[in-house]
């Protein structure tokens, strides 16, 4: 799910591959849509992330929290949430 708070809506709700991997020591996820949007999240020092979007790259860095078999990266007004 991406969910923007600013508008209070779903941008997208479905399915999504989820890849994870380390590239020059920074932890990455690759997040791909069914719909074919793809969102890149670069591990920054401190734990941040810098966010790329199909709009390019984003000026927040997300925060990701993880509880259960659900992670959320959050960033300016959005929230992306999958399992």
């Amino acid at each position: 799910k991406l969910y923007n708070n600013k508008s209070d809506n779903y941008r997208y709700e479905g399915g999504c591959k989820v890849t994870k991997y380390k590239t020059g020591g920074n932890k990455v996820i690759d997040i791909a849509f069914v719909n074919g949007e793809t969102y890149h999240f670069v591990e920054q020092p401190g734990g941040r992330y810098k966010v790329q979007t199909p709009e390019g790259w984003a000026d927040s860095k997300a925060t990701m929290t993880e509880s259960g078999d659900k992670t959320v990266l959050d960033w300016y007004k959005w929230e992306l949430t999958f399992k």
